[in-house]
């Protein structure tokens, strides 16, 4: 007998709270990665930041193709998708804060540049204008330039411009085992390829984080609907916290001995699961409180954010200050955290949210029947 053909399941909420928290950790995680760099890796004689950003940016990119499937699974199944109205609420969602954080590096750059002060990268028209159009993660920025975590955003416009495409492959495979079995092989011809083509590593890829983001949007996209068919429904609250807690547990020992990539791999894709899961049972605990929420709400602001902020802060207190101690760059970090939340929150209220309300709106008036021409007199 063949399995239920995959199909969206009415979840009950429309956001899951837990996945929406993790966010705001993942997104933390990404801030203390740099933050580490920046102070020569002090930071990593505690705790293993080196994983940090690369498993925080991976779960971004699992996330976003669960949630894209989650939202826009029914209307795909029930021939309602748009393409055109899915992506004009993408990018009202994903491109405003990137330019205004876009443009506010190049202040920076230039306000450096009267100073004596120059990035170590090198800043080119030619890299902005494929930053402003979100394509710099397809190779055509030749390196990591102005707010250089924004590389992942491109990543996942170019997730959005092919989404059906996505959708088309996940529901080739019938079974839970065949949609993750081709997750896998997509990660892994990927790897190869590159490594024995190219000599490059699919886990650190940035400049051509387009590759990087495919096996992941993918792997999101199967694991919802793999949810849709009702695995791990039969878990009470009780076994999934235990399942969580030994999925993070699991995590930190990856991470603290230096375990592969795609071994970390496997673990993020069963702690998001969980999470999701977890989001549909009726019990309140931190992972639904007020801040861990609206860390989650914030997250992608902190996410842009932090990079122009640690910029400021260590060519301020660093370069021109001239701190040069562990602690005082841990103490220039722990400034520098406080402003880009601080910042993160601003941006969200002030320019995120409205840009996009704004952006939708025009496309919603764009979208509506003009009135029939008056006849000639």
């Amino acid at each position: 007998m063949n399995p239920p053909a995959p199909e969206p399941m009415p979840l009950g909420r429309g956001e899951m709270l837990e996945l929406t928290s993790a966010r705001g950790i993942a997104a933390l995680a990404v801030v203390l990665y740099h933050v580490d760099a920046y102070c020569g890796g002090v930071i990593y004689r505690a705790l293993p930041t080196p994983y940090f950003g690369p498993l925080a940016v991976d779960f971004f990119f699992v996330l976003s193709g669960f949630v894209m499937a989650h939202v826009y699974g029914r209307s795909w199944a029930e021939g309602r998708y748009s393409h055109a109205g899915f992506l004009v609420r993408r990018f009202a969602r994903i491109w405003p804060l990137h330019m205004a954080c876009l443009l506010l590096v190049a202040a920076i750059v230039l306000g450096g540049a009267k100073a004596g002060l120059a990035p170590q990268w090198e800043p080119t028209w030619s890299s902005f204008l494929a930053h402003a159009a979100m394509l710099h993660a397809t190779g055509l920025s030749p390196e990591k330039a102005w707010n250089q975590p924004s590389w992942s955003v491109s990543a996942e416009w170019t997730a959005y411009l092919a989404f059906p495409l996505y959708l088309m492959l996940a529901n080739l495979f019938r079974s839970p085992i065949a949609k993750l079995a081709a997750a896998a092989g997509l990660l892994a011809a990927l790897w190869l390829c590159l490594k024995a083509l190219f000599g490059l590593d699919f886990f650190t890829l940035t400049t051509f984080g387009a590759l990087r983001i495919i096996p992941l949007f993918f792997a999101g996209i199967v694991l919802r609907q793999i949810m849709g068919l009702g695995y791990g429904r039969a878990l009470d609250v009780s076994a999934l916290n235990r399942l969580l807690l030994a999925a993070v547990a699991a995590l930190y020992l990856g991470m603290a001995f230096q375990a592969p990539f795609a071994a970390m791999w496997v673990l993020l894709l069963a702690l998001l699961y969980l999470l999701a899961l977890r989001s549909q049972r009726d019990a309140g605990d931190v992972m639904r409180s007020a801040p861990m929420v609206w860390s989650g709400a914030i997250s992608y602001a902190l996410y842009l954010v932090h990079g122009p902020v640690l910029m400021v802060v260590y060519g301020l207190g660093s370069k021109l200050a001239g701190v040069s101690s562990d602690l005082g760059k841990l103490a220039l970090g722990g400034v520098a955290i406080v402003i880009a939340v601080t910042g993160a929150a601003i941006a969200h209220h002030l320019i995120e949210v409205p840009a996009q309300r704004l952006i939708l709106r025009i496309g919603h008036q764009a979208k509506r029947p003009q009135p029939a021409a008056e006849p000639a007199a």
